[in-house]
């Protein structure tokens, strides 16, 4: 059985809000690649790819709620960033 790994770091509100912003512009950018061509062979690779960023988003988003408030998830502007 494989050993899981993991990394524990800190993170200032504005990192945390970069990630989160991150995270759903690639969600986005999968969404619309899958759109453009439904019958890519890419289709299966991006929607797994989606699954991922969105267990990520959730899991970033879940620890930073406690720390920075639910302000934490509110829409950025390229601006704020």
């Amino acid at each position: 059985m494989a050993e899981i790994k993991r990394v524990t770091i800190d993170l200032s509100e504005d990192e945390v809000r970069y990630i989160l912003h991150s995270l759903n512009e690639f969600k986005a950018q999968c969404h619309q690649q899958i759109d453009e061509d439904e019958d890519s062979d890419l289709a299966p690779m991006l929607a797994d790819d989606i699954m991922q960023a969105r267990l990520v988003h959730e899991k970033v988003l879940k620890h930073s709620i406690p720390v920075f408030g639910e302000g934490i998830s509110d829409p950025v502007s390229y601006e704020t960033l």
